[in-house]
C-alpha cells in the first residue's frame, strides 16, 4: 500500500484541499504532519530558500540541516522518520517543505495552490486555480474552483453526526430549507449588517411564504457585529439553528450542503463556494461591497467561471433588497432541470492515480 504524508500548516482551508483529494485516491495510507517553526522567521527562511531551491536544487544532507534548524523538534522527527511515496500539501509556508521533502525521500511531490517564492516548477505536480492564469504544463492540472472533502458519503456522515449532536431533528426541518454561509470583509470585500440584514429579509419571506425553515452558519471572518446581531435574532422558529463559527469545533458546512434544498454563500468565500457547488446544484451567491482603492483579487474570477459554466446563479451586491434574491431562489426551486455538481477534487484525484499509483 502507497503511503501520502500531508503537510499541514495549521488552515483548515489548506488542508481540507489536500485531505479531500487524498480520501479520494484507491489503496493508499494517509499520514498527517502538522508542521510548526521555531519561529517565525525560519518560516521566512525558509521560504526564500525555495525561491534559490528553483534555479538550484540543494543537495539531500543540506536539506536535511534546513529542517533541523527551522522546524520544532516534533515537526522535525515526524519529517525526518516519514517514508512517503507522495506528499501534499497547500498553502505558501509548507510548500517548500513539500518539494525538499520529496526530493529527500525520493517521493512525487504535490502542492494545491501556487505558492509564493518557489513556484509550480519544482513539484511533480501543482493543483492551482484557472484563474491564476499559468501557462499550460505538464506539471500542471487546473480547477475551477478549490479542492475539498465534499461528496455523497462525507455528507452523509456529516449529517449523521450533526444529527446525533443537537436538540432537533435535522430530516424533519420544514422545506423549502435554506443554509445561509456568511463569509466576512477583506481588503476587498466589506460586511456589514446592513447588507446581511436585507438579505435574511428576502430569505425569510421567500422561506415564509412557503412554510419553510433557514439555516446560518458564519465564518471565522464575519465581524463581530454581526454576529451579536445574529445572536440577539435566532435561534427561532424560522432559523432553528444559528452556527457562529469561532464558537464550534465542528465545521457545520457539508451537513448544511447536504440537507438544504438551496444554498446561499457570500461571494468573498471561495472555499465555501467550492464546497456547496461539489455538493449541492442550486447554490446562489451574493454579492458584497467592493472597495473600489484596492486592486480585484484573481480569486473573484471563481464566481464568474462558475456563474458562465452554470454551477451558480450570482447576485449582484445592488441587487440585494430589490426582490431578486427571492426570485431566483423561485426559479430555482420550482426548476425541474438540475446542475451538474462541480467534480474537480475527483478529477484531481483521477489524475494523480494514473500518474504516480
Amino acid at each position: 500500500m502507497k503511503t501520502v504524508t500531508i503537510l499541514s500548516d495549521g488552515r483548515p482551508g489548506h488542508f481540507n484541499q489536500t485531505l479531500g483529494i487524498a480520501e479520494r485516491l484507491k489503496q493508499v495510507e494517509v499520514k498527517i504532519i502538522e508542521v510548526h517553526y521555531k519561529r517565525k522567521f525560519f518560516d521566512l527562511l525558509l521560504r526564500l530558500s525555495g525561491f534559490i531551491y528553483r534555479f538550484v536544487p540543494f543537495s539531500k544532507p543540506f536539506i536535511e540541516f534546513l529542517f533541523k534548524i527551522s522546524l520544532e523538534n516534533k515537526t522535525f522527527e515526524e519529517i525526518i522518520s516519514t517514508n512517503p511515496d507522495i506528499v501534499m500539501s497547500a498553502g505558501s509556508s509548507v510548500a517548500t517543505i513539500n518539494a525538499m521533502l520529496g526530493k529527500l525521500k525520493d517521493a512525487k511531490s504535490i502542492v494545491c495552490m501556487t505558492p509564493s517564492f518557489i513556484g509550480t516548477a519544482p513539484f511533480d505536480l501543482a493543483v492551482v486555480p484557472e484563474h491564476d492564469l499559468l501557462p499550460d504544463k505538464e506539471n500542471i492540472i487546473k480547477t475551477i474552483g478549490a479542492p475539498n472533502r465534499i461528496n455523497k458519503a462525507f455528507i452523509e456522515k456529516e449529517i449523521e453526526k450533526w444529527n446525533d449532536m443537537l436538540d432537533i431533528d435535522l430530516l424533519s426541518l420544514n422545506r423549502p430549507l435554506v443554509s445561509i454561509f456568511l463569509g466576512g470583509s477583506d481588503q476587498y470585500h466589506t460586511m456589514n449588517m446592513k447588507i446581511v440584514a436585507t438579505l435574511l429579509k428576502e430569505t425569510e419571506n421567500f422561506v415564509l411564504k412557503k412554510n419553510g425553515q433557514l439555516l446560518i452558519t458564519t465564518s471565522l471572518r464575519t465581524p463581530g457585529e454581526v454576529e451579536n446581531k445574529l445572536k440577539n435574532r435566532f435561534p427561532n422558529n424560522i432559523c432553528p439553528l444559528l452556527i457562529i463559527a469561532d464558537e464550534w469545533d465542528d465545521n457545520p458546512v457539508p451537513m448544511m450542503i447536504g440537507i438544504s434544498d438551496i444554498i446561499i454563500v457570500t461571494e468573498d468565500s471561495v472555499s465555501m463556494i467550492s464546497e456547496a457547488v461539489s455538493g449541492n446544484n442550486k447554490v446562489v451567491v451574493v454579492g458584497l461591497a467592493k472597495n473600489k482603492s484596492k486592486r480585484k483579487p484573481r480569486y473573484l474570477q471563481v464566481c464568474n467561471l462558475l456563474k458562465e459554466k452554470g454551477y451558480i446563479s450570482y447576485i449582484e451586491h445592488g441587487q440585494v433588497g430589490t426582490g431578486k434574491v427571492q426570485e431566483v431562489m423561485a426559479d430555482l426551486y420550482n426548476a425541474e432541470k438540475t446542475r451538474h455538481l462541480l467534480d474537480d477534487t475527483s478529477k484531481v484525484a483521477r489524475e494523480i492515480q494514473e500518474r504516480f499509483l
